[in-house]
């Protein structure tokens, strides 16, 4: 018992830790109250049963629910840029939001050039929907 307890505050502290390190001030506020300036934080809400995912996304989806993994959470959202369709899994545990968690319609994951093509895509992309999400309550 108490190393669930341990685990659980662990990764909310971890979870919470990771998001405020990436926040650079507070003009927006996500869906559950933590200030960030991330683009898919005002995401509009779309979700979508695992079966209507693209098929690639539900692959990488089905091992986390099938093992009932309580401690592990993540959300998809698709969005644009540059007049392209974009996918991206957040898991807020990751230290680096965008580096090897967007990924192209086809599933092949966006190897950017350097830092600043990933801080372009942060800034610049448009119109994200979160269309399915993991482990939240």
């Amino acid at each position: 018992m108490k190393k669930n307890v341990f685990i659980s505050l662990f990764v909310i502290s971890m979870t919470t830790l990771g998001i405020l390190a990436c926040s650079s001030d507070s003009d927006h506020v996500g869906a559950d109250g933590i200030e960030t300036t991330e683009p898919f934080a005002t995401a509009e809400i779309d979700t979508l049963s695992l079966d209507l995912l693209p098929e690639w996304i539900a692959e990488k989806v089905k091992p986390v629910e099938e093992l009932g993994d309580l401690y592990h959470m993540f959300s998809v959202y698709q969005c644009m840029w540059k007049g392209n369709l974009y996918y991206f899994i957040f898991d807020p545990v990751k230290s680096c939001i965008y580096c090897d968690s967007v990924y192209y319609p086809d599933g092949k994951v966006v190897e950017w050039e350097d830092e600043e093509q990933t801080q372009a895509f942060g800034r610049e992309s448009t119109d994200w929907i979160l269309l399915y999400r993991y482990g939240y309550k």
